[in-house]
């Protein structure tokens, strides 16, 4: 069960942190930095759980913050 969990938090990470890029990269706009404050809160939220802590980005090759 744990390693489905991580499984699944790892892929919601992945999926969170290229929606970073994505919209990171749009011209600046208050959509853009409305959506860049919702997608980085999601990423907050999933960090908290013990089973996340060891995700690393593959586009950025950093730990998600």
């Amino acid at each position: 069960m744990s390693e489905t969990k991580t499984k699944l938090l790892r892929s919601w990470l992945s999926l969170e942190h290229a929606r970073l890029h994505i919209v990171a990269a749009w011209p600046d706009s208050a959509q853009k930095e409305t959506l860049l404050l919702a997608i980085r809160s999601s990423i907050r939220r999933l960090m908290t759980d013990q089973e996340a802590t060891s995700f690393t980005c593959l586009v950025c090759r950093t730990v998600a913050q």
